[in-house]
């Protein structure tokens, strides 16, 4: 998912959150929470696809 060094962190995961879409974040955060910050990255992009573009090419991040 991602580089050997890399980590999700929360200050991370509250940046990438301010472009989610608000429903799918909501509906995510209510099937999963509490979870990680990783876990629910992963099902967001499950619901919403082309955020996994998104993340590449803003934070570099490769699901």
């Amino acid at each position: 998912m991602y580089h050997e060094d890399f980590e999700l962190t929360q200050d991370l995961m509250d940046a990438i959150v301010v472009f989610m879409d608000d429903e799918i974040r909501e509906k995510i955060h209510c099937a999963l929470a509490p979870c990680t910050p990783a876990d629910f990255l992963k099902a967001y992009v499950k619901e919403d696809p082309d955020f996994e573009d998104f993340l590449y090419s803003e934070f570099s991040i490769e699901l």
